[in-house]
């Protein structure tokens, strides 16, 4: 049986058309595929970034523990040393009324427990009072200083703990970055496919439109165009990769980890009014929506942005690594880079607070992040 050349134009068409349907169908599946592999380490590594910031809390609780009992044992040797002396000279008055050599208490190279010594054994020639004061300052001077030893000792095994929870944390971040990175390059070489396959099987059409008894050859099906290499060029060059999620842009441009750490006790008595995102050094901050950015740097935050927000709705960006654009600027532009500037130094991260109706009372973000990040 012979077929015209309108027929086998028709076809190829419906060939290319399901084929190219064929590819859309596979893309999607490796899209769901990516984006379950994706989510998987995001949950992995917001489970790190509770680990690392409940060692970082334990390590603010040691450290501010061991800042008071330091304090106390200080106070208490001021006391002993005051009662050891007050009873040295009861002790060598009475020696010298009972002609008693006292070359004990003279000589330098004698040391303090051997001063203690000789003097709790003139413990039952003074006042009780005195006696049991100077007992009790010496026990309490004992007990202190058990306890200021046993924190140093959890001090040092919570600061290796939180060392190994950083580089934990930190490794994560990076598998999440290549992640997205083969995300977003898989999708674009898919997309690209299929808009290859799309020209393709539009040009067929035309072509079939217009066909006489001799069959057009199909033009540009297959080639790359130098329209592809620049746009694949300009793909390459392209920073940051901006997330989106269904509340919006997410404000850190690559692989972040966060929890909800709103209201934890901080140094100096404060609580944390912010969420702490966690990311790479120099990974791009972008602006949560379209407003005005300007520079807020200085104090516990270092280099900072405030973005006033065309919703009337602001943000603090702190503890940058360097700024971005500033003034006018719309959703998804850089206004800064990751870094550990303030009082942030190792643990590059960016702490980011949502003030409602302006520059008020700021609110928990973790929800805002958590439906774009």
């Amino acid at each position: 049986m012979t077929h015209s050349p309108v027929r086998r134009q028709l076809v190829r068409i419906v060939a290319c058309m399901a084929f190219t349907a064929g590819l859309v169908v596979v893309a999607a599946g490796d899209a769901r595929a990516a984006q379950t592999e994706l989510d998987s380490a995001r949950s992995h590594a917001a489970d790190l970034a509770r680990e690392f910031q409940s060692s970082e809390l334990e390590t603010e609780r040691l450290e501010a523990q061991i800042a008071s009992v330091q304090a106390q044992v200080e106070a208490t040797k001021v006391e002993f040393d005051a009662a050891a002396a007050t009873m040295s000279e009861a002790a060598v008055d009475r020696y010298v009324q009972a002609g008693q050599d006292l070359d004990l208490f003279a000589r330098e190279e004698v040391d303090r427990q051997a001063q203690v010594a000789a003097l709790s054994r003139l413990l039952s020639q003074r006042r009780s009072d005195d006696a049991d004061r100077f007992r009790a300052l010496r026990e309490d001077l004992e007990v202190r200083q058990a306890q200021l030893d046993g924190l140093l000792a959890d001090q040092r095994k919570a600061s290796v703990e939180l060392d190994a929870n950083r580089q934990s944390l930190y490794e994560q971040i990076t598998a999440l970055e290549e992640l997205e990175r083969q995300r977003v390059e898989t999708a674009r070489l898919q997309q690209e496919e299929l808009a290859r396959q799309q020209a393709a099987a539009s040009a067929s059409a035309l072509a079939a439109a217009a066909v006489t008894t001799t069959a057009p050859a199909a033009s540009g099906g297959g080639g790359r165009t130098s329209d592809d290499a620049e746009a694949e060029e300009t793909s390459e060059r392209q920073s940051p990769t901006v997330i989106t999620g269904a509340g919006g842009t997410c404000p850190v441009a690559g692989g972040v980890a966060f929890s909800d750490t709103w209201g934890d006790s901080r140094s100096a008595g404060r609580s944390h009014a912010g969420v702490d995102m966690f990311a790479n050094y120099g990974v791009p901050l972008v602006a949560v929506e379209s407003g005005y950015a300007e520079e807020n740097s200085g104090g516990a935050g270092g280099i900072g942005v405030y973005l006033n927000g065309a919703s009337g709705q602001s943000y603090y960006y702190a503890h940058l690594e360097d700024l971005g654009t500033l003034g006018n600027v719309s959703e998804g532009t850089v206004i800064g880079y990751v870094g550990d500037t303030g009082n942030a130094s190792g643990t590059p991260h960016l702490h980011f607070e949502t003030h409602p109706g302006g520059w008020g009372t700021a609110v928990n973000p973790y929800g805002y992040v958590a439906s774009r990040c």
